[in-house]
Parts: C-alpha cells; structure tokens; sequence
C-alpha cells in the first residue's frame, strides 16, 4: 500500500511497487498530470476540481462545453456534476482521470481537489443502475401484477415522442407545474439531479418549447437521469447528442416566456395518470411507467 501526499491531497492506492511512481517524477510533463498516473490502477474512479476562474456566462458556457466533449471523447465516464455555488466539478467513471483534468483545463485555472477511488456505496449505485438498465417496462409490468391491480404501478399514454440518447432510464420523480415559461425548468436542472427525473406538466401546449438544448446539457451534467415533458421542446438535435432521457408530446422551434411562473413538488395528472413528487418513474422504448415505489424483477 503507498501513501502519496499532494497539495491538500492524502491518497492511499494499491501498488505493488513505486515503479509508476518514479516514471511520473522522470517526465518532463506537469506534475499535476502526471500525478494522475498513478490512478490507472483503481478501477472505478472520482475527479473532483475547483474552478478558480470567476463563474461569468462566457465561463460557465466553457464549462458545458467541457463537460459536453469529456463525456464525448472521454470513455468510461458515467457521470458530471457541477456545484456552482463552491464552483467544483465531479466526474465519476472506469476513466483515464488524466484525460478528464487536461479536458477540464480548457475551461480556464484549476484546483484538483481529490482524485482517487470512488466509493462502495458510487460502485453499488452503478451496479444497481446497470442492472435496472437490462429490465424493461415490459418485465417490471408483468413481475409486479399486484401493484398494476392497486393502481400502484401506472402507465402512461402512449403519446410521447423519445428524444436523447439513453432510450432507457429511471429514477425518482421530481414535479414541476409550468405554461408556456421555462425559469422553472431552467432552475431545477442547473441543480444536481442525483440520477432522479424531471416531470414537468406544461399543460399539453403546442404553441412554444419549454425545454430547449442548453438545459438539457445541464440536466446531463449535473446527473439527472431524464426529463418528461407534457409540452414541446426545442434544438432537438443538440439533445439528441446528450446523455440523457428525454420525453415531450413534440417539437416546436418557439421559445416559452421567462415570467418565472410555475409550481413546484405537487402532485401532477397528464399522459392518464395522477405523477406525485417522490414516486419512481421507468421508461423505455416501450413507454413510461410510474410506481408509488421503487420497483424490482
């Protein structure tokens, strides 16, 4: 077992010997980069940083644009969080971490807060993730018979159109109620989204997009799961390109108002069905499923 000490940093990783230790201190290359090497050995791994540049428009644009080409060009990576109020950045994933700072560097001046391991509990929660990826709504249906009976276990109309690139997703549910204006929306998904869903009930409207690109890149960042929309969206290619699960009844190249109207955490009825904040929402190819609980096959 080897000890490294680094600015503020105590790592403990397993090493059979100091050989990768003393190739890093021979390169010419910078230390804080170099230092990462020796992280190849841990599987699974988080990358935490500080942004010491100061949070204006033109840097946080860098930064979605960042995170955007890391989960792009960076493979392994599962997922990105920012904190905007301490201006960190946390990326999770089997990853080279050395290539996730040099990509962060675009951004501007750094601080590698930790790098190391993620933990059992980060592990167990992508274990679990992966197999909930490998279930379908057609099998949570057909293993959970009593819940459908109860009205525990709902579905959806089959009315909404699947944009984003992870056609299968689920989570917990989180309610948003809003009309032709996306402040709402835009406020929620700039929080982290710690792998729940965003159900937000627009009210059917076709006449403008309450969701657009830039939020959804956000929503991908921060670690949200999915986005349901009873309403339109807009710059569907960009969101085709993301990470993420996204749902709405259609397109619209409109944008909504920006009146900060809306409600928040309150039960919401479309698509058939009563959605209540809390509850556990499933989807796939296949539809949309919501359950009072969490659900297992």
């Amino acid at each position: 077992m080897a000890q490294v000490l680094y600015p503020s940093l105590l790592v403990v990783t397993k090493m059979q010997s100091c050989e990768n230790l003393n190739i890093i201190r021979s390169t010419s290359i910078h230390f804080d980069l170099a230092f990462l090497w020796i992280f190849e050995l841990c599987k699974y791994q988080k990358v935490v940083v500080r942004l010491l540049t100061t949070t204006d428009e033109k840097t946080k644009q860098k930064a979605i644009e960042a995170a955007a080409d890391i989960l792009e060009k960076c493979a392994g990576v599962d997922s990105i969080s920012a904190d905007v109020k301490e201006q960190k950045v946390t990326v999770v994933g089997d990853m080279d971490a050395v290539a996730v700072v040099k990509r962060l560097k675009k951004v501007g001046k750094l601080d590698i807060v930790s790098v190391g391991p993620a933990t059992e509990e980060e592990v167990e929660e992508k274990v679990q993730a992966n197999k909930m990826a490998l279930v379908t709504t057609a099998e949570l249906c057909d293993a959970n018979p009593q819940y459908i009976m109860n009205g525990e276990l709902r579905a959806l109309l089959p009315k909404f159109k699947i944009y984003g690139q992870r056609q299968v997703f689920y989570g917990q549910v989180v309610t948003l109620r809003v009309f032709e204006d996306n402040v709402l929306v835009r406020e929620f998904l700039e929080e982290k989204g710690d792998d729940r869903v965003l159900v937000v009930d627009g009210g059917g409207s076709l006449r403008c997009a309450i969701l657009g690109g830039n939020p959804v890149v956000q929503a991908q960042n921060n670690g949200w799961a999915g986005i349901i929309v009873n309403g339109c969206i807009r710059d569907v290619d960009e969101i085709n390109g993301c990470d993420i699960g996204v749902r709405a009844l259609s397109s619209h190249p409109m944008k909504a108002s920006k009146k900060g109207l809306g409600e928040k955490h309150l039960p919401v009825h479309f698509g058939g069905t009563r959605i209540c904040d809390g509850e556990w929402l499933y989807a796939d190819t296949d539809g949309i499923l919501v359950s009072k609980s969490e659900l297992s096959v």
